[in-house]
Protein backbone atom coordinates (compact mmCIF):
# COMPACT_ATOMS: atom_id res chain seq x y z
CA UNK A 1 0.00 0.00 0.00
CA UNK A 2 1.31 3.70 -0.73
CA UNK A 3 1.94 5.44 2.58
CA UNK A 4 -0.17 6.77 5.02
CA UNK A 5 0.22 10.61 4.07
CA UNK A 6 -0.14 9.73 0.41
CA UNK A 7 -3.68 7.55 1.23
CA UNK A 8 -4.77 10.54 3.46
CA UNK A 9 -3.95 13.02 -0.07
CA UNK A 10 -5.70 10.33 -2.54
CA UNK A 11 -8.67 9.73 -0.49
CA UNK A 12 -9.20 13.93 1.02
CA UNK A 13 -6.90 16.02 -1.06
CA UNK A 14 -4.90 16.80 1.54
CA UNK A 15 -2.40 15.66 3.98
CA UNK A 16 -3.61 17.45 6.79
CA UNK A 17 -4.72 15.50 9.75
CA UNK A 18 -7.28 18.19 11.06
CA UNK A 19 -8.51 18.65 7.99
CA UNK A 20 -9.34 15.23 7.51
CA UNK A 21 -11.03 15.06 10.74
CA UNK A 22 -12.88 19.07 10.30
CA UNK A 23 -11.23 20.24 12.98
CA UNK A 24 -9.06 23.00 13.80
CA UNK A 25 -5.16 22.18 15.17
CA UNK A 26 -5.65 23.93 18.63
CA UNK A 27 -8.67 21.34 19.22
CA UNK A 28 -8.79 19.62 22.63
CA UNK A 29 -8.06 15.48 23.36
CA UNK A 30 -12.41 15.90 23.57
CA UNK A 31 -13.03 18.26 20.37
CA UNK A 32 -10.84 16.00 18.13
CA UNK A 33 -12.98 12.75 19.05
CA UNK A 34 -16.05 14.39 18.61
CA UNK A 35 -14.90 15.88 15.23
CA UNK A 36 -14.02 12.05 14.58
CA UNK A 37 -17.27 10.79 15.53
CA UNK A 38 -19.22 13.09 13.62
CA UNK A 39 -16.79 12.53 10.26
CA UNK A 40 -16.57 8.62 10.70
CA UNK A 41 -20.83 8.68 10.65
CA UNK A 42 -20.45 10.19 7.30
CA UNK A 43 -18.19 7.67 6.12
CA UNK A 44 -19.32 4.31 7.73
CA UNK A 45 -19.81 2.46 5.21
CA UNK A 46 -23.43 1.03 6.19
CA UNK A 47 -24.55 4.55 5.89
CA UNK A 48 -23.53 4.97 2.30
CA UNK A 49 -25.45 3.74 -0.89
CA UNK A 50 -24.03 -0.10 -1.91
CA UNK A 51 -22.25 1.73 -5.33
CA UNK A 52 -20.69 3.90 -2.70
CA UNK A 53 -19.28 1.85 -0.37
CA UNK A 54 -16.04 0.92 -1.38
CA UNK A 55 -15.16 4.11 -1.60
CA UNK A 56 -16.55 5.35 1.69
CA UNK A 57 -14.76 2.01 3.61
CA UNK A 58 -11.27 3.52 2.24
CA UNK A 59 -12.42 7.30 3.41
CA UNK A 60 -13.25 5.48 7.14
CA UNK A 61 -9.94 3.47 7.44
CA UNK A 62 -7.97 6.21 6.38
CA UNK A 63 -10.08 8.77 8.89
CA UNK A 64 -9.59 6.61 11.63
CA UNK A 65 -5.84 5.94 11.34
CA UNK A 66 -5.59 9.80 11.61
CA UNK A 67 -8.05 9.65 14.78
CA UNK A 68 -5.66 7.20 15.97
CA UNK A 69 -2.48 9.15 15.86
CA UNK A 70 -3.77 12.44 16.52
CA UNK A 71 -5.07 10.72 19.31
CA UNK A 72 -2.00 9.47 20.73
CA UNK A 73 -0.31 12.35 22.95
CA UNK A 74 3.02 11.63 21.81
CA UNK A 75 2.24 10.58 18.07
CA UNK A 76 0.11 14.19 17.69
CA UNK A 77 3.39 16.72 19.11
CA UNK A 78 5.79 14.72 16.57
CA UNK A 79 2.55 15.37 13.65
CA UNK A 80 2.33 19.02 14.90
CA UNK A 81 6.12 19.64 14.72
CA UNK A 82 7.16 17.93 12.04
CA UNK A 83 4.47 17.63 9.51
CA UNK A 84 5.33 14.04 9.46
CA UNK A 85 3.48 10.83 11.17
CA UNK A 86 5.06 8.53 13.58
CA UNK A 87 3.87 5.53 11.44
CA UNK A 88 3.68 5.76 7.37
CA UNK A 89 2.61 2.41 7.20
CA UNK A 90 0.11 2.93 4.23
CA UNK A 91 -3.64 0.84 5.69
CA UNK A 92 -4.02 -2.21 3.69
CA UNK A 93 -7.57 -1.29 2.97
CA UNK A 94 -8.72 -4.91 1.75
CA UNK A 95 -7.69 -6.42 5.03
CA UNK A 96 -8.26 -4.17 7.71
CA UNK A 97 -11.92 -2.72 7.66
CA UNK A 98 -12.96 -4.78 10.63
CA UNK A 99 -9.66 -3.61 12.59
CA UNK A 100 -11.12 0.07 12.09
CA UNK A 101 -14.45 -0.93 12.75
CA UNK A 102 -13.52 -2.54 15.88
CA UNK A 103 -11.58 0.20 16.85
CA UNK A 104 -14.69 2.79 16.32
CA UNK A 105 -16.92 0.59 18.16
CA UNK A 106 -14.12 0.60 21.26
CA UNK A 107 -14.63 4.15 21.29
CA UNK A 108 -18.27 5.02 20.87
CA UNK A 109 -21.82 3.33 22.40
CA UNK A 110 -23.58 1.39 19.90
CA UNK A 111 -25.83 4.25 18.88
CA UNK A 112 -29.02 1.54 18.38
CA UNK A 113 -31.81 2.08 16.62
CA UNK A 114 -33.70 2.42 20.04
CA UNK A 115 -31.02 5.52 20.75
CA UNK A 116 -32.04 6.59 17.23
CA UNK A 117 -36.31 6.44 17.65
CA UNK A 118 -35.73 7.99 21.78
CA UNK A 119 -34.05 10.83 20.33
CA UNK A 120 -36.67 11.26 17.20
CA UNK A 121 -39.17 11.41 19.58
CA UNK A 122 -37.81 13.84 21.80
CA UNK A 123 -37.00 16.44 19.06
CA UNK A 124 -40.56 16.16 17.01
CA UNK A 125 -42.81 18.24 18.94
CA UNK A 126 -39.76 20.17 20.58
CA UNK A 127 -38.42 23.70 20.82
CA UNK A 128 -35.75 22.60 19.62
CA UNK A 129 -37.75 21.44 16.28
CA UNK A 130 -39.83 25.19 15.91
CA UNK A 131 -36.43 26.42 16.09
CA UNK A 132 -35.18 24.86 12.88
CA UNK A 133 -38.54 25.17 11.18
CA UNK A 134 -38.45 29.02 11.54
CA UNK A 135 -34.95 28.82 10.54
CA UNK A 136 -35.46 27.02 7.35
CA UNK A 137 -38.82 29.09 7.17
CA UNK A 138 -37.09 32.37 6.87
CA UNK A 139 -33.56 31.35 4.90
CA UNK A 140 -35.47 29.89 2.06
CA UNK A 141 -38.19 32.52 2.16
CA UNK A 142 -40.88 29.80 2.93
CA UNK A 143 -40.52 27.63 -0.05
CA UNK A 144 -41.71 24.00 1.41
CA UNK A 145 -39.82 21.98 -0.79
CA UNK A 146 -35.96 23.41 0.77
CA UNK A 147 -37.86 23.03 4.33
CA UNK A 148 -38.61 19.37 4.30
CA UNK A 149 -35.17 18.83 2.76
CA UNK A 150 -33.42 20.94 5.68
CA UNK A 151 -35.91 20.13 8.91
CA UNK A 152 -34.72 16.92 11.14
CA UNK A 153 -37.16 13.74 10.04
CA UNK A 154 -39.42 15.81 8.04
CA UNK A 155 -40.62 14.17 4.81
CA UNK A 156 -43.81 14.59 2.69
CA UNK A 157 -45.78 12.32 5.63
CA UNK A 158 -45.24 15.13 7.86
CA UNK A 159 -46.11 18.09 6.01
CA UNK A 160 -49.17 18.62 7.48
CA UNK A 161 -47.61 19.14 10.49
CA UNK A 162 -44.79 21.38 9.75
CA UNK A 163 -47.04 23.83 7.91
CA UNK A 164 -48.81 23.94 11.11
CA UNK A 165 -46.19 24.86 12.98
CA UNK A 166 -45.47 27.34 10.24
CA UNK A 167 -48.88 28.95 10.87
CA UNK A 168 -48.60 29.35 14.24
CA UNK A 169 -44.95 31.11 13.64
CA UNK A 170 -47.12 33.36 11.12
CA UNK A 171 -50.31 34.43 13.46
CA UNK A 172 -47.78 35.23 16.06
CA UNK A 173 -45.79 37.83 14.36
CA UNK A 174 -42.74 35.73 14.52
CA UNK A 175 -42.16 34.92 10.94
CA UNK A 176 -43.71 36.64 7.76
CA UNK A 177 -46.36 35.69 5.58
CA UNK A 178 -44.18 34.48 2.81
CA UNK A 179 -46.09 34.08 -0.65
CA UNK A 180 -44.13 31.01 -1.60
CA UNK A 181 -46.46 29.30 1.49
CA UNK A 182 -49.54 30.85 1.62
CA UNK A 183 -50.30 30.62 -1.63
CA UNK A 184 -48.13 27.76 -2.95
CA UNK A 185 -49.35 26.05 -6.26
CA UNK A 186 -51.68 22.86 -5.05
CA UNK A 187 -49.32 21.37 -8.68
CA UNK A 188 -45.96 21.51 -6.15
CA UNK A 189 -47.15 19.90 -3.17
CA UNK A 190 -48.38 17.08 -5.80
CA UNK A 191 -44.77 17.12 -7.23
CA UNK A 192 -43.54 16.01 -3.38
CA UNK A 193 -45.51 13.80 -2.95
CA UNK A 194 -44.65 11.92 -6.25
CA UNK A 195 -41.11 12.26 -5.86
CA UNK A 196 -41.68 10.83 -2.09
CA UNK A 197 -43.22 8.29 -3.41
CA UNK A 198 -41.02 7.11 -5.95
CA UNK A 199 -37.66 7.55 -3.00
CA UNK A 200 -40.06 4.90 -1.34
CA UNK A 201 -40.54 2.56 -4.23
CA UNK A 202 -36.37 2.70 -4.73
CA UNK A 203 -35.71 1.99 -1.21
CA UNK A 204 -37.91 -0.71 -1.39
CA UNK A 205 -36.60 -2.25 -4.25
CA UNK A 206 -32.61 -1.36 -3.04
CA UNK A 207 -33.99 -3.11 0.27
CA UNK A 208 -35.54 -6.45 -1.66
CA UNK A 209 -31.99 -6.66 -3.67
CA UNK A 210 -29.99 -6.28 -0.65
CA UNK A 211 -32.21 -8.82 1.25
CA UNK A 212 -31.52 -11.34 -1.80
CA UNK A 213 -27.91 -11.04 -1.74
CA UNK A 214 -26.93 -11.32 1.86
CA UNK A 215 -30.52 -12.53 3.62
CA UNK A 216 -30.50 -8.93 5.40
CA UNK A 217 -32.33 -6.34 4.21
CA UNK A 218 -30.81 -2.27 4.04
CA UNK A 219 -33.24 -1.53 7.39
CA UNK A 220 -32.51 -5.29 8.54
CA UNK A 221 -34.98 -4.60 11.51
CA UNK A 222 -36.56 -7.90 11.30
CA UNK A 223 -35.38 -9.29 14.09
CA UNK A 224 -34.19 -7.50 17.67
CA UNK A 225 -30.37 -8.96 17.12
CA UNK A 226 -30.52 -6.62 13.95
CA UNK A 227 -31.02 -3.54 16.30
CA UNK A 228 -27.12 -3.33 17.09
CA UNK A 229 -26.93 -1.96 13.38
CA UNK A 230 -30.09 0.70 13.53
CA UNK A 231 -28.46 3.53 13.75
CA UNK A 232 -26.91 3.73 9.75
CA UNK A 233 -30.25 1.69 8.70
CA UNK A 234 -32.42 3.96 9.86
CA UNK A 235 -30.40 6.85 8.37
CA UNK A 236 -30.08 5.30 5.21
CA UNK A 237 -34.45 4.97 5.27
CA UNK A 238 -34.72 8.64 6.82
CA UNK A 239 -32.34 10.44 5.42
CA UNK A 240 -31.02 8.99 1.97
CA UNK A 241 -31.30 11.78 -0.38
CA UNK A 242 -31.45 15.03 2.16
CA UNK A 243 -27.92 16.27 3.01
CA UNK A 244 -29.39 19.39 4.87
CA UNK A 245 -31.49 17.05 7.37
CA UNK A 246 -28.29 14.46 7.47
CA UNK A 247 -25.46 16.73 8.46
CA UNK A 248 -27.77 18.20 10.89
CA UNK A 249 -28.61 14.60 12.75
CA UNK A 250 -25.02 13.44 12.53
CA UNK A 251 -24.24 17.07 14.37
CA UNK A 252 -26.90 15.98 17.12
CA UNK A 253 -25.45 12.39 17.34
CA UNK A 254 -22.33 13.79 17.58
CA UNK A 255 -23.15 15.85 20.12
CA UNK A 256 -24.99 13.33 22.29
CA UNK A 257 -22.83 10.45 22.12
CA UNK A 258 -19.85 11.59 20.93
CA UNK A 259 -17.90 13.25 23.26
CA UNK A 260 -14.90 12.08 25.58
Amino acid sequence: APGFLAQCEQHFGTKDLYAILGCESSASPAQLKKAYYKKSLELHPDTNRVDEKANATAKFQVLSKAYSLLGDEEKRRIYDESGEVDDDSGVELAEEFQRWEDYWRLLFPRVTTQRYNEFKASYIGSEKETADVKKAYLEFDGDMDKVLESVLFADYPDEDRIAGIIRKLIDSGEVPAFEAFTAEPAAKKARRKRAYERERREFDKANAEEKRRNGKGIVGLEDEAEEENGLAKAIQLNMRQRAGAMESLIDSLAAKYGGS
